[in-house]
Order: C-alpha cells, then sequence, then structure tokens
C-alpha cells in the first residue's frame, strides 16, 4: 500500500468519525468556497520537469477562476508528484474537459480521486501556452 492510499483510507476513517462535519456527498456544510493554498502548476513547468503523473492528495474543490475578464467554475486540487520538493508547485486547476474524464474513470463523488494516479501530458493552446491535460489513453488501461 503505498503512502497515498493509506492517506486516503485514513481520511475516510476520519469522515466516519466526525459524520456531523460531513454531508452525504462527502461535501463541507459550508457556505464559504475554499481556496487551495499553495503555488499553482503550469503546463510549462510540468513540461520543463518531465512530470507524467499525478497523485491527488486533496479532496477536489470547485472554485471561481478569472481569466482574461472571464469568470469560469474550475476545479482544483494538491497533488503529489515524483520528485517534487517543498517549494514546487501543488495546486492544479483543470479544466471541464480534465474534469469530465475524471468523472468518467472515477465517478462524482469527488473524495473517491484521493489517492488516485492521474496520468498528465501537455499540449498547447490556441494562444500557444501549455496546459495540463489528463492523458486519458494511459488512464483507460490503468485500473
Amino acid at each position: 500500500m503505498t503512502y497515498f492510499q493509506a492517506w486516503a483510507i485514513q481520511r475516510e476513517q476520519v469522515r466516519k468519525q466526525f459524520p456531523i462535519f460531513y454531508s452525504k456527498g462527502g461535501e463541507k456544510n459550508t457556505t464559504i468556497t475554499k481556496v487551495l493554498t499553495g503555488r499553482y502548476l503550469k503546463g510549462s513547468f510540468v513540461k520543463e520537469n518531465d512530470i507524467k503523473e499525478f497523485v491527488i492528495v486533496s479532496k477536489p474543490e470547485i472554485v471561481d477562476s478569472e481569466y482574461e475578464g472571464k469568470i469560469t467554475k474550475k476545479v482544483q486540487c494538491q497533488v503529489e508528484y515524483k520528485d517534487k520538493g517543498k517549494e514546487d508547485p501543488n495546486v492544479w486547476e483543470m479544466n471541464q474537459t480534465c474534469r469530465n474524464i475524471l468523472v468518467d474513470k472515477f465517478g462524482e463523488d469527488e473524495t473517491n480521486w484521493m489517492g488516485k494516479k492521474i496520468p498528465v501530458e501537455t499540449g498547447l493552446t490556441s494562444n500557444n501556452k501549455r496546459s495540463i491535460m489528463v492523458d486519458s489513453t494511459i488512464l483507460a488501461k490503468l485500473d
């Protein structure tokens, strides 16, 4: 059992031990939107450091994200990856396509995503910047 699998099991045990803090879907009973702290991963960083896989280590949260004056809903979570240093970025803000791929693979209960290995790749966007994408071909082969 990996460290992340053990962490996910321990988190589930805490949820069961203190159910008053959680609703049925695993979401916290609050109206405050949580904003993750940490440094945000960028596609260029993933490409330069040859990162091929993330492990989700926090419950994914839906947040408002602003880009070029437009506000959209994004999913954010903290991740770990091979050779990650203490000061390296650890927050992944995924787009709707990545989110939909993970829902198809792991289900709509985002707590089931924690501890999962997510193969990633980068690609160029229309504005010639690198984005982080789920490698759906490799993900489909994983159990």
